[in-house]
């Protein structure tokens, strides 16, 4: 959301953001950029009769032509919203997560994801960040008629190669110039899989000894119990954990090869991001990844270790222009076909639409 507003979607139209519980991570970010944010402060998972009477005030006051929900939970309350507000706004859901398997989620989750799927013929349209995850989504139940995939859009500005931040990493990282550096980003969660990973790469470094790894990541360390064990494995003057990192722009450009491991995925936004930096991909079957990457890396199936060591190797065995050569192919892929400014006028000329047929 913060990358559309600043990305043009604020200077478009006038937005409001309306957060469920507080202004979180990114609600200060958001109010810098001259929009202004609603907390109605419920507690996760939890409605209130004052959250949803500040809502009602909110709507009333704000008089929205559109109400644009935001993931599960937030296509609830703009619909909630919506019946709430005076002049009967547009709404439009967007879904931003794969569903492989409803049991895979929360009771709470489960719950609103079928509710969804009762109310999912009244909204103006629904979005999805990624095919499967809308192909997934139409086969539970939700209405197909209005529904559309608009994907992530990066901003290469910011997603970039950097020759400058690459020498920094490397040299604070003690790496020589035939040392190999495989990277991962992404926070400890099942769906993100870094034990497959940090197996892939047991084996990877077993093999070549100038070959090191980096991750990126709240709690995805050896201080976790869940991973320390595959830690073990690794060697420990080659594996380089920074914890979460507010920098990963700069960080991202000394990696040699980015790897995505995860189970489940609909558009994950780290793929895009390393292709940006020039970086060539290895990445699980899983979301979007191969409509993403396309002949710009490699995909193996999910939860498979050796395939995905084996991969990681191909990739490593190229001479350096090689590699080289796809990193460009794969910036030149999201600049081409996932800018932030093209996923702009997407929703731009989506919202006109829908607002010039009611």
């Amino acid at each position: 959301m913060h990358s559309l507003l600043s990305g043009g979607l604020a200077a478009r139209h006038q937005c409001h953001v309306v957060s469920l519980t507080d202004m979180g991570e990114f609600g200060a970010k958001i109010a810098a950029l001259g929009v202004p944010v609603h907390a109605l402060g419920m507690s996760p998972g939890r409605s209130s009769p004052a959250a949803l009477l500040r809502l009602r005030r909110l709507v009333r006051t704000v008089r929205p032509d559109l109400l644009q929900g935001w993931m599960y939970h937030g296509n609830l309350a703009a619909s909630v919203g919506r019946v709430m507000a005076n002049g009967n706004p547009a709404l439009v859901w967007n879904i931003r997560q794969s569903l492989y398997d409803i049991a895979n989620e929360k009771a709470g989750t489960r719950a609103v994801i079928r509710l969804g799927k009762l109310l999912s013929r009244h909204p103006d349209g629904i979005l999805y960040n990624s095919h499967l995850s809308r192909a997934q989504h139409e086969a539970f139940g939700y209405h197909a008629a209005h529904g559309a995939v608009i994907p992530n859009g990066f901003d290469t500005t910011l997603w970039r190669p950097n020759a400058v931040a690459r020498q920094q990493m490397r040299a604070a990282l003690g790496l020589g110039p035939r040392d190999k550096l495989v990277g991962f980003v992404g926070r400890y969660h099942p769906m993100k899989d870094i034990p497959n990973f940090l197996q892939a790469m047991a084996g990877l470094m077993a093999a070549d000894p100038q070959v090191h790894c980096a991750i990126i990541g709240q709690d995805a360390g050896p201080e976790n119990p869940a991973l320390a064990p595959y830690f073990n494995a690794l060697p420990a003057a080659r594996r380089h954990v920074f914890g979460r990192r507010d920098d990963v722009a700069q960080l991202m450009p000394g990696f040699d090869l980015f790897c995505l491991s995860s189970n489940s995925e609909a558009f994950p936004n780290v793929l895009g991001e390393a292709m940006a930096c020039g970086l060539p991909c290895v990445a699980a079957d899983v979301g979007d990844c191969r409509h993403i990457i396309g002949d710009t890396g490699r995909i193996v199936a999910a939860s498979d270790p050796v395939a995905l060591c084996q991969a990681l190797d191909d990739m490593l065995l190229l001479d350096e222009d090689a590699r080289l050569s796809l990193g460009v192919k794969a910036r030149a892929r999201i600049a081409d076909h996932f800018s932030l400014a093209a996923t702009v006028d997407r929703y731009t000329t989506l919202y006109d639409s829908i607002l010039k047929g009611r």
